[in-house]
């Protein structure tokens, strides 16, 4: 149940960057291991809450480069 929490942490994390005009349309989100050294959760709980934006069209991944905020 805790792991559960995490992933929010990094969603309202991320979403909280958005709203704040630190990440725009098209900007490189934090890697995994920048989020979760910054909030203090594990790497797997990042990853959870990147792959749960990116099914949400607000993310997208792109193989070898990183992931970027898209415009949905």
């Amino acid at each position: 149940m805790n792991e559960n929490k995490e992933y929010k942490k990094a969603i309202d994390y991320i979403c909280g960057l958005v709203e704040s005009r630190q990440l725009n349309i098209g900007d490189k989100i934090p890697t995994e291991r920048a989020i979760a050294q910054t909030l203090g959760i594990s790497r797997n709980s990042t990853r959870e809450a990147l792959r749960t934006l990116e099914n949400m069209g607000a993310v997208e991944s792109r193989h070898g480069s990183g992931n970027y905020l898209s415009g949905n």
